[in-house]
């Protein structure tokens, strides 16, 4: 059985010689990753490809760096919208104005809601001013409140206005940007 074996280890190894060129006694090639020479132009073009990697990051950074600045109100630079013509907000890209989704009367006043769509998923707060003008033109009453902008959900302005549901049906109401 030793002989056998030691005949056949034999022969794979020529065979192996043979197969990698190493037929009449040359000396194989070392791989050439293996070689100072490789090594450094492997090392060359992970580092290249590793900065080829921040360009990417870079544009994302950019895009969510303006996502996440809401600019704020300047004092006399604010642009009142009349509710019925405040669809699209140029202040606040992606920011549209649904219109009066919930009116509700208590002995103090009424509450009135609006419903605002967050298309630019802008995330921050921003000041909104409201301006209730009587049926004459006159300005009845003037509110603010902080607009918590999300990514996601639901998103409602809430006013307190003093007078009535009635008085405020006829009124008109400008949102302030």
């Amino acid at each position: 059985m030793q002989p056998f074996r030691f005949a056949v280890t034999q022969m794979l190894a020529v065979w192996v010689d043979s197969s990698l060129g190493n037929r009449y006694g040359e000396s194989l090639k070392r791989p050439w990753l293996t070689t100072p020479k490789g090594q450094r132009i492997t090392m060359l073009l992970g580092t290249l490809l590793a900065l080829l990697a921040l360009i990417p990051l870079y544009f994302t950074m950019s895009t969510e760096l303006a996502r996440t600045n809401v600019s704020q109100l300047q004092f006399g630079e604010v642009n009142f919208y009349p509710l019925d013509q405040a669809k699209s907000v140029t202040e606040l890209a992606g920011l549209e104005v649904q219109g009066i989704s919930d009116v509700s009367e208590s002995q103090f006043g009424t509450t009135l809601k609006i419903q605002v769509l967050n298309h630019g998923q802008l995330v921050g707060k921003r000041e909104v001013w409201a301006k209730v003008y009587s049926p004459a033109g006159h300005l009845r009453e003037g509110m603010k409140i902080w607009l918590d902008l999300k990514p996601k959900g639901p998103i409602y302005l809430e006013f307190f206005f003093t007078g009535t549901a009635q008085e405020l049906s006829e009124s008109k109401i400008s949102l302030g940007f």
